[in-house]
């Protein structure tokens, strides 16, 4: 037969703690040159402009979509155009990927926001 000692071990009332905290910041600079067209010539030698841009960080694919008006005084003779001089400009941004999923609402939660808006 085995006898066994106790030792002073005990598991009744025994408890375990943890604490702990983590944050991760993430800053992005982009510099990049549009290749766009014209789509409306306007008078006073101006025109309405659009721009496309894609690219890919990660899992995300992104679209960059810059409209906007410039004078043809603006237009330099490469036919660039520095995007201080656009007026009216407007950059629109749209995503596909995890990030893009994960801000928008699914459709349960807009019907019950929409059900109960208070």
């Amino acid at each position: 037969m085995m006898m066994l000692k106790n030792y002073g071990l005990s598991l009744n009332g025994a408890n375990n703690t943890f604490s702990g905290n983590g944050a991760v910041n993430d800053a992005e600079t982009m510099t990049t040159t549009f290749t766009g067209v014209i789509t409306e010539i306007l008078p006073n030698d101006t025109f309405k402009i659009e721009a496309t841009r894609d690219y890919i960080v990660g899992k995300e694919k992104s679209e960059l979509t810059l409209t906007g008006i410039v004078r043809k005084a603006d237009i330099n003779s490469s036919n660039q155009v520095n995007s201080s001089q656009v007026a009216n400009v407007k950059i629109e941004q749209k995503g596909t990927g995890p990030l893009s999923r994960s801000r928008d609402k699914g459709w349960l939660t807009t019907i019950y926001d929409f059900l109960s808006p208070f």
